[in-house]
C-alpha cells in the first residue's frame, strides 16, 4: 500500500485503489451468485495486485498497468455472474471501464486495456463461452462477440482521439507558454541595457559637470 500512496500519478493511484475495491465487488457477486468467492477473490487480487507492483517500474509502465488493473475488473465481475440474467448487462462494465482510462492521458494505456478486452472475448467465446456469454452456443455468441468487438473499436478511436487532441493542445500551450517566457527574457534584457545605458549617461553627465567645475576653479 505505500507503493500506491506515495506514487506520483495521483491517476494511476486511484485506479489501483479501485481494482483492490472492485475486487471485493467481485468476491460479493461471486458469494450472491453462487459462484467460488475464492476465484473471484484470486483473480480480482491478482489483477490489482499485479497493477500494484507495476507502479514501481517507469511512469509508461505504471499507466499501462493501473489500466489493466482496473479494466481486468470486468472480466472477473463478468465471470462471477455466469448463469445469472445479469450476465450479458455486466459487459457495459467493459466499456465503462474503458472509458476511465482516459484520465491517464496516455494512448498506449488505452491500447493496452482495450487489447485487453478484445483478448478476452475472442479466446472465451471458444474456449469457455460461459464465463463470457449466457448462452455457449457459437452460433449465437460469435455475432455478438463480433457486435462487441465493433463497440471496442469505437470506443477506443474515440478515445485515443481525445488525448491525442489533448496532446496537441498541451503542446500548444507549452510552446506558447515558451515563447512568452522567451519574449519576457527579451524584455528584461531590453530593461537591463537601458538601465544600464542610463547609468552611463549619468555617469558621463556627471563627469561632464565635474570637469566643468575643475575648468572654473582653475580660472
Amino acid at each position: 500500500m505505500t507503493i500506491i500512496k506515495n506514487h506520483p500519478q495521483p491517476e494511476a493511484r486511484m485506479m489501483i485503489v479501485g481494482s483492490w475495491a472492485l475486487t471485493l465487488l467481485c468476491g460479493l457477486t461471486a458469494f450472491l451468485n453462487g459462484v467460488s468467492v475464492v476465484i473471484a477473490l484470486a483473480a480480482g487480487g491478482a489483477l490489482a495486485l499485479g497493477g500494484s507492483l507495476m507502479l514501481r517500474g517507469s511512469p509508461a509502465f505504471a499507466r499501462i498497468g493501473a489500466a489493466q488493473a482496473l479494466v481486468g475488473q470486468g472480466i472477473v465481475l463478468n465471470a462471477t455472474l455466469t448463469g445469472h440474467a445479469w450476465q450479458i448487462d455486466m459487459h457495459m462494465m467493459y466499456f465503462a471501464l474503458l472509458a476511465t482510462v482516459v484520465v491517464l492521458n496516455d494512448i498506449p494505456a488505452i491500447l493496452a486495456a482495450a487489447a485487453m478486452v478484445a483478448l478476452h472475448h475472442l479466446t472465451l467465446t471458444f474456449i469457455m463461452p460461459g464465463l463470457v456469454f449466457p448462452s455457449t452456443d457459437l452460433a449465437s455468441n460469435i455475432p455478438r462477440t463480433v457486435v462487441h468487438a465493433a463497440i471496442l473499436m469505437v470506443e477506443t478511436g474515440a478515445l485515443v482521439a481525445a488525448v491525442a487532441t489533448r496532446h496537441r493542445l498541451d503542446a500548444g500551450i507549452r510552446a506558447q507558454n515558451a515563447e512568452l517566457e522567451s519574449a519576457r527574457a527579451q524584455a528584461n534584457g531590453d530593461r537591463q541595457r537601458a538601465e544600464a545605458l542610463a547609468a552611463r549617461s549619468d555617469e558621463a553627465a556627471r563627469s561632464a559637470d565635474l570637469a566643468r567645475t575643475e575648468a572654473e576653479a582653475a580660472l
